[in-house]
């Protein structure tokens, strides 16, 4: 603690285990005690500002400082989250405090209506370069798109944003896509050209985005709204997403975001009715930078192993490929084990893949098709029968000689009879694995008894040519001694 023990204190209290302590103060602080915070704060890289920790009083008391520069010169991270039973004048007088020239990571929880305040401070932080804002249903009142562009106007350098919280941030978006730091408010939410296109090189830092909590709509409209850009990593949750929606935003990211500076893609949604068919899935195929491919969609994928190969040609970088199960079980998948021969020998990066087929088919891939960087392997909701499972886990320790244990999920309370089939194949695929290493520590020992073997026959060889050495320089040396003594006796005889 950056204050002396006996200024603070943490009331246990009657609390939960999992509810977290909520320090207090024992005593004012007084300058001493903040000549010694400020003498430890500047060695502060990361502070995390949790609401529920602290007590009312320790906003009043923060503010009592009287130093006008940053409380944390050296600060690098700063998370901040409002307090209910804290006033507005606190929560931004504090902000303010943490705020510092060096910020390069930000993320807030404040209500909508702080964001004019935030504009005004935002300057202190000119180098930041990612940006989180959460709004958990502070207030109704939307965010002033505005207000935003004004923030970001002083942040020439963000390059990842992350918007999460109520349908207001649906207004935030735009600003921040649009915001050019050259042209005036008025430019910023101009309508767009005769020509139907923004300016591309507004905001032009910009390579991370996540968007959670918002409609399809909105989220085609944002990235109609930006032109093109160089975004490397995207990322869409909280959607739901019909059939035609999901199809129009799939079909968009490669128009808007430039296809080869994309590498990271995440869509999850809940898409009732709504099945991904590979030409959904087409256009991401104009992507050769991909990867990491998550489509994670709640009625699955219906997409035959021919479709899948040429999918997989499409991205050979891939190290992560997630496409979603169905999790109904009387719907079959048109896809075999050969759709994971596809990846395996299309994305030779690849590590990861989450892919629901029919195990049942018997598939026999190719001998030579294997790829050793595959270590995880989740099949969701394959269908299997428990007598096809010895036959399942030998055909996937030959495809992926890495893998050493096989993940599924389920989600319907019928885990023993439906996927009972998986248990004994991973069962297979663990005890193969544990085999193999067996072998391997059995040849590393051999290895070592044989070098123990060579050196103490090494020794051996040398210790009879030693033995006749010594001896003959023990008789030269006792002959060197006794002439010496005959001559000493000569030499008395003579005296």
């Amino acid at each position: 603690m950056l204050m002396p023990e006996d200024a603070w204190c943490a009331p246990r209290g009657e609390r939960t285990p999992l509810e977290p302590i909520r320090f207090g103060l024992r005593r004012t602080i007084t300058s001493h005690d903040w000549h010694r915070v400020h003498r430890y704060a500047r060695h502060v890289r990361s502070l995390r500002i949790q609401p529920q920790t602290y007590r009312k009083s320790i906003a009043k008391a923060l503010r009592t400082s009287e130093s006008d520069g940053p409380l944390f010169p050296g600060l690098r991270h700063l998370s901040f989250a409002s307090q209910w039973d804290w006033d507005k004048c606190d929560h931004l007088a504090i902000l303010r405090m943490l705020l510092s020239p060096s910020l390069d990571h930000l993320a807030i929880d404040i209500p909508n209506s702080y964001l004019e305040q935030l504009s005004c401070l935002a300057p202190i932080c000119s180098a930041l370069t990612t940006f989180s804002f959460t709004d958990q249903g502070h207030s109704d009142a939307r965010p002033s798109p505005a207000d935003l562009t004004a923030c970001v106007r002083a942040w020439p350098a963000l390059t990842s944003i992350s918007l999460n919280g109520s349908a207001g941030m649906s207004q935030l978006m735009p600003a921040l896509a649009l915001c050019d730091s050259a042209g005036g408010p008025d430019a910023v939410f101009a309508p767009c050209s005769p020509s139907g296109a923004y300016p591309r090189a507004s905001f032009a830092a910009l390579r991370d985005l996540t968007i959670g909590g918002q409609s399809a709509a909105y989220v085609v409209g944002l990235m109609k709204s930006w032109g093109v850009r160089p975004i490397e990593r995207l990322s869409v949750f909280g959607l739901e997403l019909p059939a035609d929606a999901a199809r129009a935003l799939i079909a968009d990211i490669p128009t808007h975001c430039e296809p080869t500076a994309l590498s990271r893609l995440m869509i999850s949604a809940t898409s009732p009715g709504w099945r991904m068919r590979a030409e959904d899935v087409a256009p991401l195929a104009k992507c050769p930078s991909l990867t990491s491919l998550v489509l994670n969609v709640s009625d699955g994928a219906d997409i035959a192993d021919v479709e899948y190969e040429t999918l997989a040609r499409s991205w050979p970088l891939l190290q992560r490929v997630e496409f979603p199960g169905s999790y109904d079980r009387a719907v079959a998948p048109r896809c075999t084990m050969a759709a994971l021969g596809a990846f395996a020998g299309a994305c030779t990066h690849l590590e990861s893949i989450v892919l629901s087929f029919d195990a049942n088919m018997d598939v026999v891939p190719s001998p030579s098709l294997s790829n050793s960087t595959v270590t995880h392997l989740n099949v969701v909701d394959s269908p299997i029968d428990e007598s096809c499972a010895p036959r399942v886990a030998e055909r996937l320790a030959t495809l992926f000689p890495s893998l050493t244990w096989i993940e599924d999920d389920y989600d319907d309370g019928r885990y023993e009879e439906s996927q009972a089939g998986w248990v004994v194949a991973d069962a297979a695929m663990r005890a193969r694995a544990r085999a193999q290493r067996a072998k391997v520590w059995a040849a590393e020992r051999s290895a070592v008894k044989a070098k123990l073997a060579a050196a103490a026959a090494a020794s051996a060889q040398r210790t009879p040519s030693s033995s006749s050495t010594s001896l003959s320089r023990t008789t030269s040396s006792s002959s060197v001694g006794t002439s010496y003594f005959d001559a000493l006796r000569e030499q008395c005889i003579i005296a």
